[in-house]
């Protein structure tokens, strides 16, 4: 009977501790608590257990809750999902200094607020997902009996992104052009990437209009990359235009905007728009985040430069220039009075490959040297819609690839010989099972002109071919010289029977 007179009273004594912490978790809130410091460290003890984030109670937005920490409680830990990219703001009310926070992602990687003030509010930008927000006690903390007493308030507003994820160049949006869209970085995801193809040689104009209204715009950037992820241009300082139908060239009360706007060949290319990073690779601390608006349009140029043929091989000698057509693309242009004589010299050649490249000359008939060259229309002051940077590019590659001998010595290996070419960085080498290449394919690269390719199977017929290659850098659209490989033919091919 004294048992049983004993677990009653224990119950008793909870249930009066329950309601009184909830008077007095009341009454304090009423009168105004004091904030904490974001930057309280954790004890060790609470660092090394943490909290648990199956036990962790789900925090309902714009609505307040109220906890409380005793001495040796691990802490409290409340789960937050936002449905979408946006800011999140988290109010904690509590003793000022006796309470750490921290906010972590599903992983467990932590992430400090982008901004905070003095009443203790606490500013993220984050993509959509489930974040854990950690209430505990700060390290060297002296607790009261009755414990420490807080209440958390978790407010979201969406940035109404259209997508999501978008953070690598495999996952990159595809948005519909001449209509504004939203972006989002966060910082969680300081890149976001778009996509575009283009069919033919156009403009194509990407701008940014941003939140920021402080007149620092520069932590945007916007990028430009190839399909193959090399980068062509950036763009870092401030553009002052917003379009509402036209380019107005003034302050707007959404912010700042910024963009590239870009004449390119046809082909596929990515914008990337990130968050500046100093000098040592890393987003800085004081990066800003938020959402954007993006407007994209692709526009034919007024006159097009259509080559007879976009490539030849460097022989060492001059090589003859393509035929160039330049044709008009508008049925009606301003001044057409100025249209050319067919029979003119209407277009200028540049070499825009590192150690051939020339922009101040004119009427270079020639070209000479492995790389590539702009072929473009010679009106710089054309008028209107005409297209001053219509161009198409040629490539002057290495000769056809030659092999001088193809043996197998050992077992699972075979030998090869290639021609050597004083024009080119080195040689590939691609070995396959049939004709095609299309079977068990290799493709290595040789700096040399002898290779052993190894592990290859013992009795079978393998076919071999190769082609010279030049590494240079190009400028196509700006001072950043793209890295490449530029490639001649393959040679003819020739087969082995592997030992």
């Amino acid at each position: 009977m004294d048992r049983i007179q004993k677990i009653t009273a224990i119950i008793c004594a909870l249930a009066l501790a329950v309601s009184s912490f909830g008077t007095y978790a009341d009454n304090v809130t009423a009168a105004g608590l004091p904030v904490t410091s974001d930057d309280a460290p954790l004890s060790l003890e609470t660092t090394k257990r943490g909290v648990a984030k199956n036990n962790a109670q789900k925090l309902k937005l714009g609505k307040k809750t109220q906890g409380r920490l005793v001495t040796g409680d691990d802490g409290e830990c409340y789960q937050i999902t936002l449905k979408s990219s946006g800011q999140l703001d988290i109010h904690l009310e509590g003793a000022a200094g006796k309470l750490a926070t921290r906010l972590t992602d599903k992983d467990g990687k932590g992430w400090a607020p982008r901004r905070k003030t003095s009443d203790g509010k606490q500013t993220y930008q984050l993509k959509k997902g489930t974040y854990y927000y950690q209430v505990q006690i700060a390290k060297g903390a002296q607790i009261p009996e009755t414990g420490l007493v807080y209440a958390v308030t978790a407010t979201f507003q969406s940035a109404k992104a259209r997508f999501e994820g978008n953070d690598t160049r495999k996952k990159a949006a595809k948005p519909l052009l001449d209509k504004v869209f939203y972006g989002h970085l966060a910082q969680n995801a300081p890149v976001e990437y778009y996509k575009f193809t283009l069919k033919k040689t156009s403009q194509l104009s990407f701008t940014i209009n941003t939140q920021m209204t402080d007149k620092t715009p520069e932590t945007f950037v916007v990028s430009l990359y190839d399909k193959y992820g090399q980068i062509w241009s950036n763009w870092e300082n401030p553009d002052w235009r917003r379009y509402d139908g036209e380019w107005i060239w003034d302050w707007e009360e959404f912010g700042m905007e910024q963009g590239l706007v870009e004449i390119l060949p046809a082909g596929s290319y990515y914008v990337g728009v990130s968050i500046k990073r100093d000098g040592n690779g890393k987003v800085p601390a004081s990066a800003r985040y938020g959402l954007y608006e993006i407007y994209t349009s692709v526009k034919k140029v007024g006159l097009s430069v259509e080559l007879s043929h976009k490539q030849a091989a460097y022989t060492g000698k001059k090589i003859k220039h393509p035929r160039v057509t330049v044709k008009k693309n508008f049925k009606k242009t301003y001044y057409d009075d100025w249209y050319y004589d067919k029979n003119d010299w209407l277009y200028d050649i540049y070499g825009i490959t590192e150690g051939i490249r020339d922009w101040d000359g004119y009427d270079h008939k020639t070209i000479k040297g492995i790389g590539r060259y702009q072929i473009r229309q010679q009106r710089w002051s054309s008028p209107h819609n005409m297209g001053d940077d219509a161009y198409s590019i040629f490539t002057v590659t290495p000769i056809r690839g030659k092999i001088n001998c193809i043996s197998s010595k050992k077992k699972g290996q075979v030998q090869v010989s290639v021609k050597k070419n004083a024009q080119s960085t080195g040689y590939q080498i691609q070995i396959a099972r049939d004709k095609k290449f299309k079977k068990s394919v290799k493709t290595l690269k040789a700096a040399g002109t002898r290779k052993t390719i190894k592990g290859l199977s013992h009795g079978k017929k393998y076919y071999i071919r190769v082609r010279n290659y030049k590494d240079v850098k190009t400028y196509y659209c700006s001072d950043i010289a793209v890295p490449e490989s530029i490639y001649g033919k393959w040679s003819k091919v020739k087969a082995v029977v592997c030992k």
